[in-house]
């Protein structure tokens, strides 16, 4: 399905004529070539075409990319789906397709986005199945592929966040200090949107693994803060309980030992399916 093959079923599904969509915007001529022939646009017309549809860029997006599946996106689906599973016994399976697939990829293309990715499932996967070794050449090689080209690029989309978040158990306190310094105020200027606001959850909760892990206070209280900053906009259920997590850890370390706050957390983190947090709050701050 092409651009043009799109907006004129999303048009014809919202009972508008091409004059209508077009008023305003272009002549109707120049939405008929559009749809009927791919007659190429420029951005701003696209987005205003889209913008009178009443669909978001985002959900366009989507739409158009479950429709016409680029191999990146392909690939990153697989990425998406393989991630979370890379502790089952069949892990192993699984990683040497995707591995195979992405080195192929990137072979042929030399583009950073499939190196990235494989990297970052080899890396999961041996800290996964505890076989992670940090001063294994291989390991030392996919942290700096990883870290070189977080590092240069000073706007990060959700990819470059992904790669962050994903990889983040790899990048030592000084890193991990840096990029929240220079970039991290541009992620959170994405944060109305519908997909990086999935993003923010893992975000927060890694850093603050992290940090406590780590018992690095700088790391600990920027997050702290950042979470504080986006709580005033956006008050989603994962993030108050990562928020009252905080309290309850920065209040813990003072001396103050509350047992109920503790209890009550713990239900609300099972209640979230977050597991690896109750295990932190289990290890490090006992009853």
């Amino acid at each position: 399905m092409t651009h043009g093959e799109l907006i004129r079923q999303l048009r014809q599904a919202r009972g508008l004529t091409q004059a209508q969509l077009a008023a305003g915007i272009t002549h109707r001529t120049t939405l008929l070539s559009f749809e009927t022939h791919g007659t190429r646009i420029d951005f701003e017309t696209m987005q205003q075409y889209v913008e009178r549809l009443n669909v978001t860029l985002d959900e366009y997006t989507v739409l158009y990319n479950q429709a016409n599946p680029s191999e990146k996106e392909a690939v990153r689906r697989l990425f998406a789906g393989l991630a979370p599973k890379l502790h089952q016994p069949a892990a192993q399976d699984w990683a040497d397709v995707f591995l195979a697939r992405a080195d192929a990829d990137y072979q042929a293309t030399q583009d950073i986005f499939y190196a990235a990715l494989a990297a970052t499932v080899r890396l999961t996967y041996a800290y996964r199945t505890n076989q992670f070794d940090a001063n294994a050449p291989a390991t030392q090689q996919a942290r700096e592929l990883i870290q070189h080209y977080l590092g240069g690029i000073a706007d990060w989309g959700r990819f470059e966040l992904s790669l962050f978040i994903n990889n983040l158990f790899v990048f030592d306190a000084d890193f991990v200090m840096a990029c929240l310094n220079s970039t991290f105020h541009s992620v959170i200027n994405y944060a109305t949107s519908r997909f990086f606001r999935h993003d923010l959850p893992p975000l927060f909760s890694n850093l603050l693994i992290y940090s406590v892990k780590a018992n690095n206070a700088a790391i600990f209280g920027f997050t702290q803060q950042a979470l504080a900053r986006q709580l005033r906009h956006d008050r989603v259920a994962d993030l108050v309980v990562l928020s009252h997590l905080f309290d309850f850890i920065t209040a813990y370390r003072a001396g103050h030992r509350d047992t109920t706050t503790r209890a009550a957390l713990i239900d609300h983190l099972h209640w979230l399916g977050k597991t690896g947090m109750v295990n932190l709050v289990e290890q490090y701050f006992p009853a």
